[in-house]
């Protein structure tokens, strides 16, 4: 049983002008080595109708300027020497800056390399970091990097074209984190193949940027939403796919893959739909009632997701009641997700041994309990009480399967279903095995054989549109919630989101087991946190 973790969520991003400020990077302010014989070179540097110059601009973006400020200093590079620092000593304010060297060792003609910001050299070379960035718009020019083009001669040199070495992103207050709840302050974490936090700048060389690196910004979210716009630089390697993920405490969540081009500024605004995360949480639950058809005895909207929950995992009276008649076990998440799910009707009746989805806040550190009788349980260490996903006490277990044999009978699968009979998008939701076919998986029992390293167990979701057409279906092994390594058990994320639009989903599982009856391994797993899309204005 191998286990693997998918992330996926996509998103395009705009273009927008770019912002930065006169501060230097970190590394900036090294003490110069001492040069004696030189001689005064000016050189100005007016790019005012070039939007890839040097950018200051209102937060409301009611207007742009570009204008050089106190402090500014560029590198210069050149054949033959030592990289120079070019203070600015005139055209603070403006867009035309002066800039002087008094003791340059430049001659005769020469074509130089420009750098902004001005950082001290290391054997020769620039080194510039984006690796740990405050992500403000007034800390952005410590990360803005501009290249510029230039001849020397006769003391003065002339500056040509101008290209933004780094890709600067602006991710607007507002934007979500898709599959977080998350308040509080958290690192945003840009990583991919093709992004780069160093470049290395060598007169006469390529550039070299660093593999493997990520960009970290720290960041502020309510309720997984940012509280205020965050701007990040980094290298992008060759213009190809970098990928926006926010980690926090082990859980990687990505909200963006777009391909970028150096040189330009984007802009992340508020996605166009958020989440909203069904829990099985009573604290959650803000339904109505009256809109609620089945209700257990002492079911308030207080504790409307525990009062669903059997009193005994097999036999128990709201899923089993006296064996044979229906039964109008169902839930429904009013006023958030509006998913709602019923008993299927299989073998003439309503019943959870024809199949259903059963809440559940059961949970069994002792795998040798893993039996029909414990059928509702989640596999949890020792002394642990909280079976969810993410800690949380509740969540719903899955039973029913159909796999294609002449032996199974079972004719309806149970579903997921909008049931204010509006189609939307599920983007994912958590699973894991039960304890029952989890021991099975490892030990077998008298009905199945243990699972070989061959042998796979399967969750299938089947779309299906206002019509009853199928759109699409989607599957992942529930054998990746196992690590192959240390036996250890995880929920794992379950992306449903390429089914695109549904009114309902069927969920099945399936796999390789087969005693000669069809599928023989118990027809269970567990889910929790199912989110679902919902366009915003």
């Amino acid at each position: 049983m191998k286990a693997k973790k998918i992330f996926l969520t996509v998103l395009a991003v705009s273009p927008l002008l770019m912002s930065c400020s006169n501060d230097e990077l970190a590394n900036g302010n090294e003490p110069e080595v001492a040069v004696t014989g030189g001689h005064k070179v000016t050189m100005t540097v007016d790019r005012a109708t070039d939007a890839s110059t040097k950018v200051t601009y209102t937060k409301d973006e009611s207007s742009t300027t570009m204008a050089w400020a106190s402090g500014d200093a560029l590198s210069v590079l050149y054949e033959g020497g030592e990289p120079e620092k070019f203070a600015i000593t005139d055209g603070i304010g403006t867009t035309s800056g002066k800039f002087e060297n008094e003791n340059s060792q430049l001659d005769g003609t020469t074509d130089v390399d420009i750098l902004y910001p001005y950082v001290a050299a290391t054997d020769g070379a620039l080194v510039y970091d984006l690796s740990e960035q405050e992500g403000t718009l007034a800390a952005l020019g410590k990360y803005d990097v501009m290249r510029f083009a230039g001849v020397y001669s006769n003391g003065n040199i002339t500056s040509k074209s101008c290209s933004r070495e780094a890709v600067i992103l602006r991710l607007s207050k507002g934007v979500a984190f898709f599959g977080s709840n998350f308040s509080g302050d958290y690192n945003l974490v840009l990583s991919g193949e093709n992004v780069r936090s160093k470049a290395t700048y060598e007169q006469g060389q390529d550039v070299v940027l660093a593999a493997d690196s990520v960009v970290t910004v720290p960041i502020t979210l309510e309720k997984g939403a940012l509280t205020d716009d965050v701007y990040l630089a980094f290298f992008n390697d060759a213009d190809a796919d970098v990928k926006m993920s926010l980690t926090v405490d082990g859980f990687v969540f990505y909200i963006a893959r777009a391909s970028l081009a150096n040189g330009k500024m984007y802009k992340m605004g508020a996605l166009p739909y958020q989440y909203r995360v069904l829990t099985f949480e009573d604290a959650d639950f803000v339904g109505d009632l009256s809109n609620i058809e089945y209700k257990p005895e002492g079911m308030t909207a207080t504790n409307y997701w525990t009062s669903l929950i059997d009193d005994k995992q097999y036999g128990g009276t709201q899923l089993y009641g006296d064996m044979s008649s229906a039964l109008p076990y169902a839930w429904y998440d009013d006023n958030n997700t509006y998913l709602y799910s019923d008993l299927p009707e299989n073998y003439n009746t309503k019943c959870f041994y024809g199949g259903g989805h059963a809440i559940s806040n059961y949970v069994e550190s002792d795998l040798s309990n893993g039996n029909y009788q414990h059928q509702l349980a989640v596999y949890v260490d020792e002394g642990v009480t909280n079976g969810g996903h993410n800690g949380s006490k509740n969540f719903c277990t899955h039973f029913g399967y159909i796999d294609g044999s002449k032996w199974n009978m079972t004719e309806n699968l149970p579903q997921l279903l909008f049931y204010d009979g509006v189609a939307r998008v599920i983007d994912h939701m958590w699973i894991q095995p039960n304890v029952y076919g989890l021991n099975c998986w490892y030990n077998g029992n008298s009905l199945t054989s243990k699972l070989t390293d061959d042998d796979y167990i399967k969750v299938i979701a089947e779309g299906f549109d206002a019509e009853g057409n199928s759109v699409g279906k989607v599957e992942k092994h529930l054998t990746d919630c196992v690590d192959s390594t240390t036996g250890s058990v995880t929920w794992q994320k379950w992306d449903l989101s390429a089914l695109g639009e549904v009114l309902y989903v069927e969920l099945n599982i399936i796999g390789t087991s087969d005693n000669g009856y069809g599928f023989s391994q118990p027809a269970y797993f567990c889910f929790d946190d199912v989110a679902v899309r919902f366009l915003t204005k």
